[in-house]
């Protein structure tokens, strides 16, 4: 049976939509957009497309960071296009936002949410045990709604000023972006660096930063049993002895550890801590998966037998620095 050709070509016109481009299109969409409004300390997260789980909890961390730095009193957050996060983004969104609120202060936060419930009980089962450190947080079907009852209370015009925030951005250019408003200028004034005390080997380096309190152990390749120890120990000592209450871990080329290197681990660290003053820990950890779930294996361990620090994982260097200083410049 012979085909027409352009009846062939016709059909190729109407094909059905390649699967392969529509993602592809979707992932050149930005996850979310940022705005703040300096007049009206007005900020707008708005997600633009589902995420997967890591991608939501760093962009979580980087929203809750803007906020803090920019001193935002009115929020708006859109979530009609996120999709609903699962149940281990849910948790940990709830144990971030416990956290993130004895550092933020806000009079109004707007949550504009899909039509359906699904939703709303995700909403409610995030905002349950904070209920009394939010002070006035309603919920919207509409974007507009959620805006205009978010401004009723402010005098300044609302939509200029805005400022669009790329995502990912570095503390300095957040800074930037807070000294634009006056009041704030002296707030965000950067300090001038510090002298570093270094400690290296072919596998690790310890600095430490006594003027912002922080100590940092960088693995810089693969370790084997003997050096995870010897580094953790001089980390250690370091922290103590310097009674630093900021601290980083980058992990990115350490490799997998053992199970008993671990178990070590978890034990070693939580009976050492206990002896510091350490009040933030930032872990970066490499993308692979295995790591990562040996890395919060060991930190669940540790929160077991010392909890009186705040620990964070993070993807990036400059993510987890940024963290630590907003979260010391709180207290």
């Amino acid at each position: 049976m012979e085909t027409n050709p352009q009846t062939e070509q016709q059909f190729k016109g109407r094909g059905l939509p390649n699967v392969n481009e529509r993602y592809l299109q979707l992932e050149l969409v930005p996850a979310l957009k940022l705005n703040y409004n300096a007049v009206t300390k007005l900020f707008e997260a708005i997600w633009q497309r589902p995420v997967s789980n890591q991608e939501y909890r760093q962009l979580v961390r980087y929203t809750g960071l803007c906020i803090a730095i920019l001193r935002a009193e009115y929020i708006l957050f859109d979530f009609t296009k996120l999709g609903v996060p699962s149940a281990e983004v849910q948790k940990s969104t709830t144990e971030f936002l416990k956290q993130a609120l004895q550092n933020i202060t806000f009079k109004r936060s707007a949550q504009v949410l899909a039509t359906n419930n699904s939703q709303l009980h995700v909403h409610n089962y995030i905002t349950q045990d904070n209920t009394e450190l939010l002070p006035d947080v309603q919920v919207f079907g509409s974007y507009t709604e959620a805006k205009t009852w978010l401004t009723e209370t402010i005098a300044a015009d609302c939509t200029s000023n805005d400022i669009q925030i790329p995502l990912h951005s570095s503390l300095k250019a957040l800074r930037k972006i807070a000294a634009a408003t006056p009041e704030l200028a002296v707030a965000v004034k950067t300090p001038e660096p510090a002298k570093e005390i270094r400690c290296s080997t072919d596998f690790m380096e310890v600095t430490v930063n006594p003027q912002q309190s922080l100590i940092c152990l960088r693995w810089t390749r693969k370790v084997q049993s003997r050096e995870l120890r010897y580094g953790v120990l001089k980390a250690c000592r370091a922290l103590i002895e310097h009674e630093a209450k900021l601290g980083l871990v980058n992990n990115q080329r350490m490799g997998i550890l053992t199970l008993q290197d671990q178990t070590w681990l978890a034990q070693k660290f939580a009976e050492l801590l206990s002896r510091s003053k350490l009040q933030y820990l930032a872990v970066v950890s490499s993308p692979d998966v295995m790591q990562q779930l040996a890395s919060e294996t060991v930190n669940e361990r540790i929160r077991r037998s010392y909890d009186s620090h705040v620990s964070e994982y993070f993807l990036s260097e400059t993510e987890a620095l940024d963290w630590l200083t907003i979260s010391s410049s709180q207290n």
